[in-house]
């Protein structure tokens, strides 16, 4: 049974469960609306940054074979 209010009328249930969990998807959607936006202007401008001065070098080194020493020393220390 619902409480009667002033004029004998009965009260609905408050909804401050569903008010609170509607509230929070509306944030968590605005907060990832956001995130992406961000992401997706960060990408535009890194993209059509202008490339004057710049210049990239790729050069390819050749191994090179390494000799092992012809001798070997053994040091053995006494106590």
């Amino acid at each position: 049974m619902t409480p009667a209010g002033p004029r004998g009328e009965r009260r609905r249930p408050k909804r401050r469960r569903s008010r609170f969990l509607l509230r929070t998807a509306l944030v968590l959607a605005a907060a990832g609306l956001l995130f992406g936006l961000g992401i997706a202007l960060g990408r535009t401008l890194e993209e059509n940054r202008r490339q004057e001065g710049r210049r990239t070098l790729v050069r390819t080194l050749q191994p090179v074979t390494v000799v092992p020493e012809p001798a070997t020393l053994t040091v053995t220390v006494s106590r």
